[in-house]
């Protein structure tokens, strides 16, 4: 089978395989997979999915035949009761946000693979400091999902948030708390600039455009590694761009994030987004998202 790919998600646009059939997905109005539109040697079907609270794909009707498959019931972690209908690629477990699950019963979850039967990655987290521990997948899954494999903040939030409740009011408590609202400060200022970055992109503005947010340089730092998801500093440009910083690639285009630094009497950073790598940096778009450091732990 054959994967093709329209964009930037590791969901594809259509399967294909050496027998003449072809899938091609197509989402519902709202999120996610919904039908699926196949194409077997020039005969043409569609069938709609039928998901659960939790988007798991119980069963398909199939609109040609007016017919439905079988039903599959999942528990909590994603184990099916009986075995998928036969799919080029089969979504059953999270269809509906289109994780795909292999023979042998595991689940493709972004940057990582997930095993239902023991609620667990079989690789760690490429990204440091998220769950209890490296291969843990969200031990409450009816609430919290980990469709992209990586490290997200409001599990950390959650996680500190909720080691403060059973530790006695102490100076610990105060730190932990304190830890937590930096990390959802600066899951909110990446928010914020990836909503940024879309609105100038559409507008086609130019650098500096957007003015300055202001943050502590803890919340800016730890902003800058989540920007990035890295925190290797390297060079963006080799003999273009000699600034360093922590480089990595957010939405398919290089990123880089530039530490705090006095500019005109004021101390700021930058999460800064490139066409391309490569090419004459004076000529080439991009988007600077310019963060004044303030002084203070909630500023």
């Amino acid at each position: 089978v054959t994967k093709h790919y329209t964009g930037t998600s590791d969901n594809p646009a259509w399967s294909s395989n050496n027998a003449g059939v072809t899938d091609i997905y197509t989402s519902s109005l709202g999120t996610g997979l919904n039908g699926t539109v196949t194409l077997d040697n020039g005969v043409k079907t569609l069938s709609l999915d039928v998901n659960d609270l939790r988007g798991n794909t119980v069963t398909r009707i199939n609109v040609d035949s007016a017919t439905t498959d079988s039903w599959v019931s999942f528990d909590e972690y994603g184990n099916r009761d009986s075995a998928s209908t036969g799919k080029l690629v089969t979504y059953d477990a999270y269809g509906q946000y289109e994780r795909a699950t292999t023979s042998q019963g595991l689940i493709l979850m972004g940057v990582r693979v997930y095993n239902p039967a023991t609620n667990q990655f079989t690789s760690p987290d490429p990204i440091t400091g998220g769950n209890e521990t490296t291969y843990t997948y969200p031990n409450d899954p009816i609430n919290k999902t980990d469709f992209d494999g990586n490290w997200g903040w409001g599990d950390t939030l959650d996680l500190a948030l909720t080691i403060a409740s059973f530790i006695p009011a102490t100076a610990v408590v105060a730190g932990v708390v304190r830890a937590g609202i930096i990390v959802y400060k600066a899951a909110s200022l990446v928010a914020k600039a990836d909503k940024i970055v879309a609105v100038a992109r559409n507008l086609k503005q130019a650098d500096e455009m957007w003015g300055r947010v202001k943050a502590s340089k803890s919340v800016a730092n730890l902003a800058g590694k989540i920007w990035t998801k890295s925190n290797k500093y390297q060079d963006i440009q080799k003999g273009r761009l000699t600034t360093k910083g922590l480089i990595g690639f957010r939405n398919g285009k290089p990123v880089q994030y530039r530490g705090p630094k006095t500019k005109a009497g004021k101390t700021s950073a930058n999460l800064e987004q490139f066409a391309k790598v490569h090419g004459d940096y004076a000529t080439q778009p991009r988007f600077n998202f310019h963060i004044q450091i303030e002084r203070g732990f909630f500023k």
